[in-house]
């Protein structure tokens, strides 16, 4: 699973004697006091960085126990970690009898807190295969790493839609925009809520109005609803909170939906963004992560990674004024995205692996 300083240490409540213990034994790990150039650097974030490297060590080092205490597990042909953080982050600190170990980046995993992922360079060493989802992941590995080991795209996907409505239903009289993501700060949804005030004064003809949908909870939503107030008098904005994902798609099959958008910080190569073009809807996304590999010319408008309203607001003119078709987002979608197709390529290559 993902890595996040802020969860317990393999199930061990913080502040426990356990997890006590296993971070005061972190500090005189020889590993942990050899990463610390890399955190106590002058740049920002060396806080972050520092708590990040104590709690990885605590745990890498907890999980390397536990499985040299396993029985059976140095039998396997082959190791393959979903993830670039959490369990793979044990192989540092295991013997090199280990079996052959193949892992795979996606966002999180691969850019770390503050811009650092503690022992990923140590990590690196002992894989025979490195996959990312992105040509950007893949990109940012060589730029800090080299290609050792070798280091290949395998692209993430969503299965095709189950529910294909054959016309849509208006559910809005006007625009109609998505978007689906937990409500933290990283995703910066108070700026949809600010540049749709500005979309409705600058961009908007008369009689025009925008419906925005969210899909997804979390701490930021009351900063959307502030951000809302007063309510501008052509700008609806309706909070779905958590809904099940087969949920959203029948919404994105049966409604009216114009665009997708998202604003993020930072991203791997978002799965909602593969959804929402599976059902040919096409995207608004800040150019973060692998985002400009699922928006491109047929797909969608590209925004700078830290982009000031005016320019939300001028994309999603652009989105929801574009002569973008349903049909050619799906195909590109079908190409790129197909979960089905993209499985089997992994499979392949990891089978080609394995003594």
């Amino acid at each position: 699973g993902r890595e996040s300083v802020r969860e317990p240490l393999l199930g061990v409540a913080r502040g426990t004697l356990p997890s006590v213990i296993a971070l005061f034994k972190a500090c005189f790990n020889i590993s942990f006091w050899r990463q610390l150039p890399r955190v106590l650097t002058r740049e920002p974030g060396g806080l972050p960085r520092l708590r990040h490297l104590l709690v990885s060590t605590a745990r890498a080092r907890m999980l390397a126990d536990r499985i040299q205490s396993s029985v059976g597990l140095q039998e396997a042909g082959l190791w393959y970690f979903y993830w670039g953080a959490g369990s793979v982050a044990a192989l540092p600190f295991l013997p090199k009898t280990v079996p052959l170990s193949v892992v795979r980046f996606h966002g999180s995993d691969l850019y770390g807190v503050a811009g650092y992922a503690p022992y990923q360079r140590e990590l690196l060493s002992r894989v025979a295969r490195v996959f990312t989802v992105s040509r950007a992941g893949e990109d940012h590995l060589l730029s800090l790493h080299g290609r050792v080991p070798p280091i290949k795209v395998m692209r993430l996907g969503t299965a095709q839609p189950s529910v294909r409505a054959v016309e849509r239903q208006k559910s809005h009289e006007g625009f109609h925009i998505v978007s689906c993501a937990r409500a933290v700060s990283l995703k910066r949804l108070p700026l949809i809520a600010q540049a749709l005030r500005l979309f409705a004064e600058s961009h908007l003809d008369d009689g025009e109005s925008i419906l925005w949908t969210h899909f997804g909870e979390g701490p930021d939503l009351a900063a959307v609803q502030r951000c809302s107030k007063p309510p501008h008098p052509r700008v609806t904005i309706k909070l779905m909170g958590d809904v099940e994902n087969i949920k959203i798609l029948e919404f994105y099959a049966s409604v009216k939906v114009d665009g997708f958008v998202s604003v993020s910080s930072t991203e791997g190569i978002p799965v909602s963004m593969m959804e929402a073009a599976s059902c040919g809807i096409p995207i608004l996304s800040t150019d973060v992560g692998g985002c400009r590999e699922v928006v491109g010319v047929e797909t969608g408008v590209l925004i700078s990674a830290n982009p000031q309203l005016e320019e939300i607001a001028s994309g999603m003119s652009d989105l929801l004024r574009g002569a973008f078709s349903s049909n050619g987002v799906i195909e590109f979608w079908a190409e790129f995205f197909d979960s089905d197709k993209n499985c089997g390529v992994v499979a392949h290559e990891l089978r080609k692996l394995v003594p």
